[in-house]
């Protein structure tokens, strides 16, 4: 063996190694970009005639959410022909059973491409196996890393580590240049176990992603998949059954991006497509959709089955048939073409029970097992074999294989093997990408920020309201669209444990399109003051916010000192006396105040008075009109009054308010015809003993 690839290419047999450079360099892919000329990209298009737009004007406002991603990719897609090139990059791909080999500077050896240039591919993909012990019980994450530290040391600057994931032993690794990194995306994991119990000492990992995608299925890119596989071992025959039968399992755990693809041909699940294929539309929707004679055929296409699988890994299949001394004599030849006639795994694709669909380059390279350390020998225990292989399924024109083979790197009882592709594909130009990203994205904010929801009338409630008694507000939530909107209440700069100011009436409901619903605040406020709060209202699935405020002006005569009182408020207390004299009898004028003991003991009528006597011009005119029968009206306007002066602080006769309110007090008791003890009685809490009320009612000036 020599310190080249060896390989099925002649050319490559003189191709010598030398160490990497680590100066930069600028990659096919990115001289790609710099020198494509696009032409004139919907020169002079009317943004808001295209499908993409005009579906987004149709929808309702939760699927103009719901489908952003479907819209932009159909709005792309008016570009393609313009803006969208094909292009080719390269891929190398290195597998390897370590046999816990820890990382090393060999792999300066083999991350080269064959070409005499001797070029670096713009894709790498390594797949290990024995990465750790099989006896470990998980992946070692620092070794991963390592390794991945060694290969970026090996290239030049200006690739990126775009994956890594290990299973126990497994580890697969994906690098790119930078230009090619930014055009993968979805990259997603799977993973099986094939040991005893489905343990992970042999087993599978599935890494797939997209190459080239934009938005959603419609441009779905070129999709890649790689399968990192450590089969079972074992050189008998019924060694050869289990491992169709591990490749039967894995095909039934994974759904392979290529319908041409069987890893046996009694496995495979359906591909999973996780973008939604219909749309989701109301009858209004699709009514205005009609009504604009806008077609949504092919708005969302399936993507089709013709994606890219790199198979590779430690198979396990061995040479049947030849005995050891037979194996090592061909090995010496060079005669490999006669030992993959023996090579059970090449009979059985030849025989289609394994690997449909799948192809794999002219084994031009010795056994790559089982060897002996660092003395490049094979061990004698064991027969050599092809353990370790690199297959491909993929579309001709869209994959070329370049080269196939192994490096004598010693270590392991394995030898790396290697492929190398040249994939062809198209990118989207990226400077022409953001253009029109942009310009989506500017017009859906523009339709989204304009959108009509929800109207609330008013949006800042601010009234007077009155100690003691609850209040109630109501805003109206009007639904603007076609569609039912479901909203959330929630108050704005609220402490933890604070309690809310509010009450709120269904703080979380649903409006139906097109109509309105009354939201109603309640507070029972206990002192005067100002009270403020700010709510927010959230609609379910959207950002729009809407602010609401509330301020009430807490005001009460009870308790307040007479002098304190507004102006209004003292006028209406003195009308009130004024009222009560003024009645045709004293019917049942007493029959409440010895059980008025707070606002509760009030009836309706009682608190409405008390609050007309507090905010508002008391209206009694209409009082008088209750009057006609008995004496409902006197009746509640004394109870109210009653109410005001079992809280009052005091009345000073002293002052102008005092002297006038005391005498109305003396006035109402004579109308009463209280003599003192019976006014003590009732009004009690307003003198020192019945005597001063004997007094007061006795003297001729009160």
């Amino acid at each position: 063996m020599t310190d080249s690839l060896t390989s099925n290419d002649a050319q490559s047999e003189s191709t010598t190694t030398t160490e990497p450079t680590t100066i930069a360099t600028e990659d096919k892919l990115a001289q790609k970009f710099r020198s494509v000329t696009l032409q004139d990209s919907k020169d002079g298009f009317s943004i808001e005639n295209l499908r993409s737009t005009r579906l987004l004007q149709l929808f309702n406002p939760s699927n103009k959410l719901r489908y952003h991603d479907l819209l932009e990719t159909d709005f792309l897609s008016e570009f393609q022909k313009t803006d969208i090139f094909p292009s080719k990059f390269t891929v190398k791909l290195i597998s390897w059973n370590l046999c816990q080999v820890a990382p090393t500077t060999e792999l300066a050896k083999m991350v080269k491409m064959s070409s005499p240039n001797g070029d670096y591919a713009e894709l790498y993909i390594l797949t290990f196996q024995e990465t750790v012990s099989l006896r470990s019980f998980s992946h070692n994450g620092s070794v991963i890393d390592q390794w991945c530290g060694t290969v970026l040391r090996t290239l030049p600057a200006g690739y990126k580590v775009v994956h890594k994931s290990g299973l126990l032993g497994l580890t697969t690794i994906v690098l790119a240049s930078n230009p090619l990194s930014a055009q993968i995306s979805d990259v997603r994991v799977e993973t099986v176990g094939l040991g005893y119990l489905s343990w992970y000492n042999k087993g599978c990992i599935s890494v797939r992603f997209s190459l080239g995608k934009v938005g959603d299925s419609k441009l779905s890119g070129l999709p890649i998949q790689i399968l990192n596989m450590h089969l079972v071992h074992g050189e008998e025959d019924s060694s050869a059954n289990a491992r169709a039968k591990n490749l039967q399992k894995i095909g039934n755990t994974f759904s392979l991006v290529n319908e041409s693809a069987h890893l046996t041909p009694d496995s495979g699940i359906e591909a999973k497509d996780t973008i939604e294929r219909t749309l989701d539309l109301s009858d209004i929707e699709l009514q205005k959709i009609s009504n604009e004679s806008v077609s949504i055929s092919g708005i969302s296409e399936p993507p089709v089955g013709d994606g890219i699988v790199l198979l590779s890994g430690d198979l396990n299949f061995r040479i049947s048939e030849l005995g050891r001394d037979s194996i090592l004599s061909y090995t010496n030849s060079k005669s490999f073409a006669e030992l993959t006639r023996y090579d059970e795994l090449s009979n059985m694709i030849g025989q289609k029970s394994v690997f449909q669909g799948f192809q794999e380059g002219v084994i031009n390279f010795p056994p790559t097992f089982k060897l002996k350390g660092r003395s490049g020998e094979y061990d004698i225990k064991r027969k050599p074999a092809y353990t370790d292989r690199i297959l491909y399924c993929g579309p001709q024109l869209t994959i070329k294989q370049l080269e196939y083979g192994s490096y004598p790197v010693y270590g392991s009882d394995h030898l790396p093997v290697c492929a190398e592709f040249e994939i062809s594909t198209a990118f989207f130009h990226p400077q022409s990408l953001l253009d029109h990203r942009l310009q989506f994205k500017d017009y859906y904010q523009h339709v989204i920020s304009s959108m009509r929801l929800l109207e609330i009338e008013p949006e800042t409630i601010e009234i007077d309201c009155c100690s003691g008694f609850e209040q109630r507000v109501e805003f109206m939530f009007k639904n603007l669209c076609d569609e039912s909107l479901t909203y959330k209440i929630a108050e704005r700069n609220k402490g933890f444990f604070r309690q809310a100011t509010f009450r709120i009436d269904k703080e979380r409901s649903t409006i139906d399109r097109k109509s309105e619903k009354p939201v109603v605040f309640t507070a029972t406020p206990a002192k005067i003051g100002k009270i403020t709060a700010s709510y927010s209202v959230t609609l379910s699935g959207f950002d729009a916010l809407k602010t609401i405020s509330i301020t009430l002006n807490v005001k009460s005569v009870v308790g307040v000192d007479i002098d304190k009182l507004e102006e209004q408020q003292y006028q209406n207390i003195v009308d009130s006396f004024t009222f009560i004299l003024s009645s045709k009898s004293t019917l049942g004028l007493t029959s409440h105040l010895l059980d008025i003991e707070s606002f509760d003991s009030l009836s309706k009528l009682e608190q409405n008075i008390l609050k007309q006597v507090t905010l508002d011009r008391v209206n009694f005119g209409k009082l008088a009109g209750a009057n006609e029968i008995g004496n409902k009206a006197s009746v509640a306007v004394l109870d109210a009054m009653y109410m005001w002066m079992k809280f009052l602080p005091d009345i000073n006769i002293g002052t102008p308010r005092g002297r006038v309110l005391f005498s109305k007090l003396i006035d109402l008791i004579k109308f009463l015809g209280m003599d003192n003890e019976k006014a003590y009685e009732y009004f009690g809490f307003l003198f020192n003993d019945e005597y001063e009320i004997l007094d007061y009612l006795e003297s001729s000036v009160h």
